[in-house]
Parts: structure tokens; C-alpha cells; sequence
């Protein structure tokens, strides 16, 4: 049994050649299927990602989540149509809020499908 209040999982840590370590992104798929609203978009969020139980459910609490972690995380937003034809400018910001994220991160990949 861990008694630390956390994971020590290392099994995403491979040896670099220069002795160092080289993290493996850990991997979401977010299924976007049927979401249609702002509310059930964060809740998809919250269900699929490691929220903080503080998390804000609007983009800005996102945009923090995203630049916030230390892991290389690798992000599929997937089956996207349904919410980019119901909120067209919400998804909009979506995206272009991903770009600036994965700018300011360096090891942030984040994919829609």
C-alpha cells in the first residue's frame, strides 16, 4: 500500500541517451459526443482530465489546467462536430485558447479530431 496521498508511478519515464530521463506524454482522449452546451463541455473536462476540485468550468479555469501541470500531457479532443455547429465562437476561442496553451507549455500537444 502507498502511503503517500499521490501516485509514484514512473512508468511514462524512459532513459535519454544523455543519461537523463525523457517523459512520455501521458494521453487523454476527451469524446466530445453529444456535448452541446458550455456546462456539459467542462463537465466532459472534469470527467476526463485531472481537475482540481476548485476547477472554475469556464475557459480560463481551462487555460489554467492546461499550463498548470509539470507532465507532458497529449490531448485528442475528439467527435467535435456537435459542439463546433451549436457554440461556433465558444469553440473558436476553444481552440485558439489550445494554441496559446500549448505555445506557453512546450510540452502540451493537444489534437482535434
Amino acid at each position: 500500500m502507498n502511503p503517500l496521498p499521490f501516485s509514484t508511478e514512473t512508468s511514462n519515464l524512459k532513459p535519454c541517451l544523455n543519461g537523463g530521463i525523457n517523459m512520455e506524454p501521458i494521453k487523454y482522449t476527451i469524446n466530445l459526443e453529444g456535448v452541446v452546451t458550455r456546462a456539459e463541455f467542462h463537465e466532459r473536462i472534469c470527467a476526463s482530465l485531472p481537475c482540481p476540485h476548485y476547477y472554475g468550468k469556464n475557459l480560463d479555469a481551462f487555460y489554467d489546467l492546461l499550463t498548470g501541470h509539470g507532465e507532458p500531457w497529449e490531448i485528442t479532443f475528439s467527435n467535435t462536430t456537435a459542439l463546433e455547429q451549436e457554440l461556433p465562437r465558444y469553440f473558436g476561442a476553444l481552440k485558439e485558447l489550445c494554441a496559446e496553451a500549448q505555445e506557453e507549455k512546450g510540452n502540451l500537444v493537444i489534437i482535434f479530431e
